[in-house]
């Protein structure tokens, strides 16, 4: 018995981290930064507490704000905790938003920083903010989304049609790409829009550095290599198929990169000069989105090229297997090739009406 309540203390009085009581922290939902006239931004989000001992604080509303600036990115971040009228409690963060001026200028001090820090949750995410300021756009009303962070958090994720955001995407592991030899990072956008918030182009990386923008098509095609997928529609003229099941498997061989994609499609809607009674309709088919898929994967291939971006890690492949190859400046092979093969079928469609 006594071994028994000799652990039960234990664990009241032990743990990861030091325990305050609630109403004595500043929850920090976000952090935003911007980068200014040589001068970092820093703005945190805090969750609003109607015993918050500061006047100046707007207690109608669910957050608070706090923004400071400085030439050095540490000295902006530490001002900002000692303008939080609370303990700053960072351990609930879930979005690092930063700004285009700052990706251009560079994020690694930024992430160097908070990746070292260990009061700062490590399994946020990294969004960009576009056509705002970032304590504009948290400074939103936005109807039933009370807390911005919130609000974005649960648009980027709960949109995979236009976001490339899934659970390999939280910070630390996304350095842990920058990092590695022939791979970049893609990140999401938002933008303030008719009094909400929305999705705006997934944005490219070299290392630190910001570099470009995917359209909504490429970010489609980007995501069906990065995921496995469930009914992401895709469009050709009449026709619609929603992709399923989707597979994609990279090899390296003799300077040569090989995509190899399969998927499941099923018809939504259809040509009515098509017969789905007649096998040939769905091999056709299949055919034309095979060949759709494949132009999208190239296309996409060329974005990357363009924008000096490896977000599809295909240079990993080559430093993997020919690490000299890699740093002779050939990241993305001599040759590509991409074999896609979509099988679409039926599955779900109803074409005639039973009497």
């Amino acid at each position: 018995m006594k071994k028994i309540i000799l652990i039960f203390l234990l664990l009241l009085t032990t743990g990861c981290y030091d325990f305050k009581e609630l109403n004595s922290l500043a929850i920090i939902e976000a952090i935003g930064v911007d980068y200014q006239d040589d001068e970092y931004i820093v703005t945190f989000e805090i969750l609003n507490d109607k015993k918050l001992e500061n006047t100046n604080i707007d207690n109608s509303r669910k957050t608070t704000l706090v923004t400071t600036k400085d030439k050095k990115f540490v000295k902006a971040f530490e001002d900002a905790i000692k303008a939080t009228p609370k303990d700053a409690y960072f351990y609930q963060l879930k979005l690092l938003l930063i700004t285009e001026d700052l990706a251009s200028h560079g994020i690694e001090d930024i992430t160097d920083y908070l990746i070292r820090l260990h009061k700062v949750n490590k399994s946020l995410y990294m969004v960009m903010v576009d056509d705002t300021t970032i304590p504009d756009l948290l400074a939103l009303n936005i109807d039933n989304e009370p807390v911005i962070s919130t609000a974005i958090l649960d648009l980027i994720s709960k949109n995979p049609k236009l976001s490339p955001v899934n659970t390999s995407d939280s910070f630390d592991l996304m350095l842990n790409t920058i990092l590695k030899k022939g791979s970049d990072i893609a990140i999401p956008s938002v933008k303030p829009e008719n009094d909400t918030i929305a999705l705006s182009t997934t944005k490219l990386f070299n290392d630190y550095h910001y570099t470009g923008s995917l359209t909504e098509e490429e970010t489609k095609t980007y995501f069906l290599l990065k995921d496995s997928v469930y009914d992401i529609y895709y469009e050709d003229g009449p026709n619609t198929i929603a992709i399923y099941d989707n597979k994609v498997s990279y090899d390296y061989d003799n300077d040569t990169i090989t995509i190899t994609f399969k998927a499941e499609g099923s018809i939504k809607t259809i040509d009515e000069k098509y017969d789905l009674r007649n096998s040939n309709t769905y091999i056709s088919l299949s055919k034309e989105y095979s060949n759709l898929i494949k132009e999208d994967i190239l296309s996409l291939i060329k974005a990357s090229k363009e924008n000096n971006s490896d977000f599809l890690g295909l240079g990993t492949l080559v430093y993997n297997k020919t690490p000299k190859s890699y740093y002779d400046g050939c990241g993305f092979a001599k040759k590509i090739v991409v074999k896609a093969n979509i099988n679409v079928n039926r599955n779900g469609l109803v074409y005639e009406v039973v009497k």
